[in-house]
């Protein structure tokens, strides 16, 4: 019966420190996370308009090397 009960309280702490350890570390994780510069830069959004200036050059340009 002692051992029983030594058993349960060792488990319990056991528990208790895992849990705070899990806590703290999804604490820190949370408040330290920030996006990289080059990262922020990558991810901005497209320009879903072609430059039809720049693609007459270029159709020009295939057209005059052939």
């Amino acid at each position: 019966m002692a051992l029983n009960k030594n058993l349960i309280t060792i488990l319990t702490l056991a528990l208790v420190i895992v849990l705070a350890w899990v806590g703290l570390e999804i604490r820190q994780v949370i408040s330290t996370t920030t996006i990289p510069p080059t990262t922020q830069e990558l991810i901005l959004p497209l320009n879903p308009e072609f430059d039809q200036e720049t693609l007459s050059k270029i159709k020009a340009n295939a057209m005059g090397n052939r």
